[in-house]
């Protein structure tokens, strides 16, 4: 009978959930390395720890920045800025291998993702993490073509009335399903 310390430990990498080029466009102008081309960054779902440390971590950071009672609202933004960037540092990896970080952070991700990156370029990465997290998710399943009829019924009736941070949510995961759906969109031919 074998042993469970008798099981080989090494196995092949995990592909991440999704990877895509970055452009040189999304780091910082005052950042040294800024590489000068596209490079590529594999994307995958956080762990529950990730999540718990990003938030911690976040909470914190807000309340140092913001101590005031009414500064309710900067300390909102605060949270979600750090947010946004904490899972950014722990959403990206290596392109080949979800286990690796990415190369780009040069080995210290939470450190370095506020001095590499510009605002628009966070915000990038962060719906590219979610992007990953949704294609991961166990909790999703397909549509059916039934579903999807509701869903385009509903839209029109639904968006304007939900709150705008699920609303913003949605509108991306819709321009998600619409960056995949669109390289396949059979065009009319002339008749």
């Amino acid at each position: 009978m074998t042993r469970f310390s008798d099981i080989e430990t090494k196995s092949e990498p995990v592909k991440p959930a999704h990877s895509r080029g970055v452009a040189p466009s999304v780091f910082s102008d005052s950042w040294k390395g800024k590489p000068r081309a596209e490079v590529w960054c594999g994307f995958r779902a956080l762990s529950e720890e990730d999540t718990a440390y990003a938030r911690s971590e976040s909470t914190k950071r807000a309340w140092d920045l913001h101590p005031k009672k009414e500064d309710e609202e900067n300390r909102w933004d605060a949270f979600n800025d750090c947010l946004m960037r904490l899972t950014v540092a722990r959403g990206t990896c290596d392109p080949n291998d979800a286990s690796a970080s990415w190369d780009i952070w040069r080995g210290a991700p939470d450190d370095n993702v506020h001095t590499m990156l510009t605002c628009d370029g966070v915000r990038f990465l962060f719906d590219e993490v979610e992007r990953a997290h949704l294609l991961a998710s166990p909790l999703r399943s397909e549509a059916t073509d039934e579903e999807l009829l509701t869903l385009f019924d509903a839209l029109p009736l639904s968006l304007p009335h939900m709150p705008a941070t699920q609303a913003a949510r949605a509108r991306r995961m819709l321009a998600f399903v619409l960056d995949e759906i669109t390289p396949y969109i059979a065009l009319p031919t002339d008749a």
